[in-house]
């Protein structure tokens, strides 16, 4: 069984760095009665979910007895492990989405999103629930509900023996609604502040937890490839529809279509293809920020392979 007390699995530049950086979450959710909400972003195969595990089992003792229960890959499932949370009336109980928003389509991921988090921070909130999203970027989750993210966590796989986690406090400006992202501080025992710039090294979770974590993602991951083989058959042939299109299927077809929304600036004439994303949400009916991630992601395909020939 994996403890609370084994800290060895998290290590920074000083060595109680991110026993203290949990320790500050840990303490927001029972000293404090706040609830902590946190997404964990970062390339695939990057160890975001393995972190994520070591993380939760760090914070919340009965995470791990509970990880069929508590690892959830839709928003039903999130929904039953908020019921559930809310039924024990216990705090601090962990709760991780694992790849939110895969293979749905980019629309629809926005408006489920936005309840699933309001209904976390607005009913698990009074039960001082602790939640991480999983996921491949922050623009996945719409302007409004990502307000309401305490911390953003950026994962980067160093060897395949640990990854870096990255954590950045979110600060939102009320007035204009800007968000802001802090390195935390933390004060050691010896009164040193210590800004974790560096982030925190999480090695791998034991081998019984990535067991039953892939026993159980097993099926979800399953089904997302038979889902993801027939949306690309019928992406070839023309039968989906735009608003039923994830976000890299609308990618794809920006990148297809990619003179229908070029931007007529001095730019583009220079040999850099610069795109428009009003025109790329006007299309697919797509909250400006995705429409931004659209146009980021094609501009980096197109003038990357551009510059390659």
């Amino acid at each position: 069984m994996f403890l609370k007390s084994d800290v060895k699995r998290l290590s920074c530049s000083e060595e109680d760095a991110a026993t203290i950086y949990l320790s500050s979450i840990y303490n927001q959710v029972h000293e404090d009665r706040f609830n902590f909400i946190g997404m964990v972003a970062g390339r695939p195969q990057a160890g975001k979910s393995m972190d994520t595990g070591t993380v939760g089992m760090l914070l919340d003792p009965t995470f791990f007895d509970n990880l069929e229960k508590r690892v959830v890959y839709s928003a039903k499932g999130f929904m039953d492990a908020l019921l559930c949370v809310v039924r024990e009336r216990k705090r601090g109980r962990f709760i991780m989405w694992d790849e939110a928003g895969v293979g749905m389509p980019a629309r629809s991921w926005y408006d489920v999103s936005n309840k699933a988090i309001s209904y976390a921070v607005q009913v698990a909130g009074v039960y001082g629930s602790i939640i991480f999203l999983v996921t491949q970027d922050l623009t996945y989750i719409d302007s409004q509900p990502r307000k309401l993210i305490n911390s953003f966590f950026d994962v980067t796989r160093a060897n395949r023996k640990y990854s870096v986690m990255r954590p950045y406090t979110i600060a939102v400006d009320r007035k204009t609604g800007k968000m802001y992202f802090n390195c935390p501080r933390i004060m050691t025992a010896d009164r040193q502040c210590i800004k974790l710039s560096k982030g925190i090294k999480v090695m791998l979770p034991p081998k019984e937890f990535r067991k039953r974590y892939l026993d159980h993602s097993k099926p979800f991951k399953q089904r997302i490839t038979e889902i993801s083989l027939q949306r690309a058959e019928d992406f070839d042939s023309g039968r989906l529809e735009r608003q039923d299109m994830s976000t890299d299927e609308i990618i794809r077809e920006v990148a297809s279509n990619i003179g229908n929304y070029e931007s007529r600036s001095n730019r583009s004439k220079e040999g850099r293809r610069i795109l428009n994303p009003i025109l790329i949400g006007h299309d697919y009916n797509i909250p400006a920020k995705l429409a931004a991630l659209v146009k980021a992601r094609v501009e980096q395909r197109v003038n990357s392979a551009g510059q390659g020939k």
